[in-house]
């Protein structure tokens, strides 16, 4: 039986995807680094489609990951320029990056969409179960 994924993980997958291919247009700015956020996003965009429950975790932690960079970038901009357009891009960023945490901690730790990454590879044991006997 597949598993049906909820229209949430869809858009959040191909959010990650698109954001990925938009950092591929960052190449010029940022180099070859560019081209590990390409393939970190889009991986983890098609591990959230697959409903790979490894992939959750990578998405809840790249975002971590990225609003303490944005949080570490506001202080050190706040602290080096008095141009209070530099500092306000940078907190508008820290406040975007902080909203999207809390809504992808709230939205991938819901018990139903944890239970359609498990179910996931719970079916995927049990197939593998049944091909061994």
């Amino acid at each position: 039986m597949k598993m049906k994924r909820s229209l949430g993980i869809t858009i959040i997958g191909w959010y990650f995807i698109v954001q990925g291919w938009i950092a591929l247009g960052q190449y010029g700015d940022i180099g070859n680094f560019a081209l590990v956020l390409v393939a970190l996003f889009v991986c983890i965009g098609i591990g959230l489609l697959k409903l790979f429950n490894i992939a959750r975790i990578a998405a809840i932690l790249l975002f971590v990951i990225l609003s303490c960079y944005s949080l570490f970038l506001t202080i050190n901009l706040s602290s080096q320029y008095s141009d209070s357009m530099i500092v306000g891009k940078a907190i508008s960023m820290l406040i975007f990056s902080t909203v999207l945490l809390i809504i992808f901690l709230f939205f991938f730790t819901r018990p139903n969409i944890k239970n359609q990454f498990k179910e996931k590879s719970s079916s995927k044991n049990k197939n593998n179960g049944s091909v061994n006997s």
